[in-house]
């Protein structure tokens, strides 16, 4: 996996209960180098491999 921190970051963050839009516009905020967007994490969310998290 290519980022694989940001994976596991995002992860944490939906099982803490931030939405996508939160997530994606904290990166924003902070100008982080690495940014992703709302509708990325939603195919992650929904996604075969990932539905195990729970995070929908």
């Amino acid at each position: 996996m290519r980022h694989q921190a940001l994976h596991e970051l995002i992860i944490e963050r939906m099982k803490d209960g931030w939405a996508p839009e939160q997530f994606s516009g904290r990166l924003d905020f902070e100008k982080a180098p690495t940014r992703i967007y709302k509708e990325t994490i939603y195919r992650f969310v929904y996604s075969k491999k990932d539905m195990q998290e729970d995070l929908w």
